[in-house]
């Protein structure tokens, strides 16, 4: 593999993370709720005519698979793409995440 510096690294994770938590928002306006997993997400992409490799592989800039997180905040969920960042650990400083503003409101 080539070497490939921490800046281009963060570029491609945030590029990547943006276009997902794109799609994401696309799925929770047409489904009103969450995707079940990050496989879930990507059928929809692939569904709705998406077919470029990099979202596909669903990979940030260090090689780790993103996430599909849920939270709660008050009475509902809302979903977001996560990257564990360049240790691959949740919950550290160099996590990248989006989380959409967009509440689930199927049943």
């Amino acid at each position: 593999m080539r070497h490939i510096d921490r800046e281009a690294r963060v570029r491609r994770t945030r590029i990547t993370g943006r276009s997902l938590h794109n799609i994401l928002e696309d799925a929770v306006i047409e489904t009103g709720r969450c995707p079940e997993s990050l496989d879930r997400l990507l059928d929809f992409y692939r569904q709705t005519g998406g077919n470029d490799a990099w979202i596909l592989a669903a990979i940030d800039g260090w090689g780790h698979r993103f996430i599909l997180a849920k939270k709660s905040a008050n009475d509902h969920e809302i979903c977001g793409i996560r990257s564990l960042g360049e240790d691959g650990l949740e919950g550290t400083l160099d996590d990248f995440e989006l989380w959409s503003e967009i509440k689930e409101t199927g049943g």
